[in-house]
């Protein structure tokens, strides 16, 4: 079952198409579909932290400013200009 439209169907080949033009990069990156369950506070970021036992990831809202400095950011949002900001951070 494909849940994807055709213009986006169309969307995903004209980005592999620019992906294959790095090939290095290609296990780094990939697509999400941006959404939101509930808006974040001002200073507040998303942090993934997961537990590889019990094999579960979870995402919460933090303070941006009490992040870990081992924490890296994992996904981006891109605007118009192609301009990228951190939407999700992993680790802590």
């Amino acid at each position: 079952m494909n849940h994807l439209t055709l213009r986006e169907q169309a969307m995903f080949k004209d980005i592999a198409g620019v992906m294959a033009n790095y090939p290095e990069l290609a296990d780094q990156f990939g697509l999400m579909r941006a959404h939101s369950h509930f808006p974040l506070s001002s200073g507040e970021v998303l942090l993934e932290q997961s537990d590889p036992e019990k094999r579960t990831s979870r995402v919460k809202p933090v303070m941006g400013s009490k992040l870990s400095s081992r924490a890296k950011p994992t996904q981006y949002l891109l605007d118009k200009n192609g301009n990228a900001t951190v939407f999700l951070w992993c680790c802590d």
